[in-house]
């Protein structure tokens, strides 16, 4: 990445980002659980543990839309459209509307998640900033991924 070279992206995030955000918070550990789950209903052939795995996994995705729709609906000065512009020095974000604007340092970053349809910046264990790939070039995306990858320790980026 050239130096002081920046990214600017602008973009609006909608429910299916919310979504996609509680999933990627979610995902290793109940994927653990439901692994040992079928593990055990397979290896002890219980005949009840197939309509309880349909009702386990019932359950999660109603729970994780509900945990993402509480957020988005609560979350109000998400659903303005955002600036985002990463450098060297920072994450600048900026409400189009001129209501917010705040900076994140490289420091302050906890750890950046990244799944097919979008970046997480993480700055705690359970909140981030969501930036959805959709509104990002390719070009856009690989200069951001060698920026994170310059900026945070290796096992902050998943």
């Amino acid at each position: 990445m050239q130096e002081n070279k920046t990214i600017s992206v602008i973009l609006n995030t909608d429910l299916k980002d919310y979504r996609e955000f509680v999933w990627a918070l979610s995902g290793k550990g109940n994927m653990i659980w439901t692994l040992l789950l079928i593990c055990y209903v397979i290896y002890n052939q219980y005949w009840f543990g197939g309509i309880f795995l349909v009702l386990y996994f019932t359950y999660v995705e109603i729970a994780r839309r509900k945990s993402s729709k509480k957020y988005f609906e609560t979350y109000k000065i998400k659903h303005k459209e955002t600036i985002y512009t990463f450098s060297e020095d920072n994450i600048e974000i900026v409400k189009t509307d001129g209501s917010h604007t705040s900076y994140i340092k490289w420091e302050e970053v906890y750890k950046v998640k990244q799944t097919k349809k979008i970046f997480i910046l993480m700055t705690s264990t359970v909140t981030g900033e969501i930036i959805p790939k959709r509104f990002m070039s390719q070009e856009q995306i690989a200069l951001l991924e060698e920026l994170v990858k310059k900026k945070l320790d290796f096992k902050n980026i998943k």
